[in-house]
């Protein structure tokens, strides 16, 4: 078990005297200090997230990955639009998505937010408000956006192993 900790006393790979010290790193300079993640030997063109789509065939992955059947959001439009839509507008959409990851369009509060509902967890006693958990409802153009940047961030983190071996969540192929 690999971890990164300063203090004298930890006794580095020993995995019943593990100190995590995450909490305590305000900076990732950690990270370049172990030789794993360095952003000076890596081609910044592949580190960033807003590199545009470079095909069509790449946007149609990243719109086949959003949810079927979904509720929607303040936009009414449903989450799998864009895999049903015709390529036309879908062209357009992933060009719209190239010019907001590039930097060229900041976009608006309006887009950004979501619809709150309160789901019902416990069905025998629906008048307690701690029976009911909040979701947010976000937009369909949001939600693509962001399947494109959370994936971006998995590969760069997989390929890097800037997350240790034993955390499984929030990763792919492992469960939790």
């Amino acid at each position: 078990m690999l971890h990164f900790c300063p203090h004298a006393n930890c006794s580095g790979l020993v995995p019943e005297e593990f100190r995590s010290n995450r909490k305590d790193v305000n900076n990732m300079d950690f990270l370049e200090a172990s030789k794993i993640f360095s952003y000076r030997t890596t081609d910044p063109k592949e580190t960033s997230i807003r590199n545009p789509i470079r095909t069509f065939r790449e946007f149609t992955l990243y719109t086949n990955r959003t949810a079927n059947h979904k509720a929607s959001g303040k936009d009414r439009m449903p989450a799998d639009l864009f895999k049903r839509a015709p390529e036309a507008f879908r062209k357009r959409t992933g060009i719209l998505i190239n010019i907001i990851l590039s930097g060229h369009y900041v976009c608006s509060e309006a887009m950004l937010e979501a619809r709150v509902v309160l789901l019902c967890k416990d069905h025998a006693n629906p008048s307690s408000l701690s029976n009911y958990r909040p979701i947010a409802l976000c937009n369909a153009l949001y939600q693509l956006i962001n399947i494109i940047i959370t994936s971006r961030l998995r590969r760069l983190t997989e390929k890097y192993a800037v997350l240790e071996s034993s955390q499984h969540g929030l990763r792919g192929s492992r469960s939790v």
